[in-house]
């Protein structure tokens, strides 16, 4: 199959994702810098809900023992979410705004695709989030440390950072993102609000995918909390993800 073909297939995949892709011929070069062409025929009809590795071999009509490290690789690369559940490891699709907007800067060591997406991102998937634009329910919250914010409009805000790390049984920090996009773009003005790249916590079983497959370091609950404190020392604001339960991410 050509390979303008190969593509055209999975970003079809890739739209039937519940975030979809936006139809441009930056998004398509955002894709193709992402996934190799061989990644993106693998993927194309891979779920985007959790499937153990004998219901995708079937799927995909691959044996298991050739298909297992292909998804083990790509999971290491931040396009396959993988965990341990119910005592078997499962695998999902991730979809697009995790594999763009989050996992393309995790971990350590930079590479010639991370250069080469920067400035595509801070041109192009601003507009990824147009589409919510009408929505009531943003995708974080932000977050007072022990202390009250004071707010002119008169909206007090009610939760509390720390509060969330008692209910989380296991912690890690990654790089942020959207720092190292605007560092590795020559034509975008660097971010200078926080000296590290590593500011970025995630919790359960999104930081025990993180760390088993290299994309973050684990931190205990002290750590963790420490890390906070020095960030808002720093001046930055915690924003944590807009969910009831589990919370993923400060």
């Amino acid at each position: 199959m050509a390979k303008e073909d190969v593509y055209e297939k999975f970003i079809q995949w890739l739209n039937t994702s519940p975030m979809g892709v936006p139809d441009t011929e930056e998004d398509k070069a955002l894709i193709m810098a992402r996934y190799t062409p061989e990644d993106a025929e693998l993927l194309t009809g891979i779920p985007f809900d959790e499937k153990t590795i004998g219901d995708l071999a079937e799927i995909k009509q691959i044996k298991i023992d050739d298909l297992k490290p292909r998804l083990d690789a790509l999971a290491k690369k931040g396009v396959v979410w993988k965990i341990f559940r119910h005592g078997a490891y499962r695998y999902r699709l991730c979809d697009p705004f995790l594999v763009f907007y989050r996992s393309v800067y995790w971990g350590g060591g930079r590479n010639s695709e991370h250069y080469v997406m920067a400035p595509l991102l801070n041109k192009t998937f601003g507009s990824y989030f147009e589409r919510f634009a009408h929505t009531h329910t943003r995708g974080l919250r932000t977050l007072p440390v022990e202390t009250v914010i004071e707010d002119t409009r008169g909206v007090m805000p009610f939760e509390d950072v720390l509060a969330v790390l008692d209910d989380q049984d296991f912690f890690c920090v990654g790089n942020c993102s959207c720092k190292a996009k605007h560092n590795l773009d020559p034509d975008h003005e660097n971010c200078v609000h926080y000296p590290f790249e590593e500011n970025c916590i995630h919790f359960g079983d999104f930081a025990r995918y993180m760390v088993e497959d290299g994309h973050g370091r684990e931190l205990t609950r002290e750590e963790c909390r420490d890390l906070l404190l020095k960030c808002a020392d720093a001046g930055l604001v915690h924003g944590v993800s807009n969910w009831a339960e589990p919370v993923d991410t400060i």
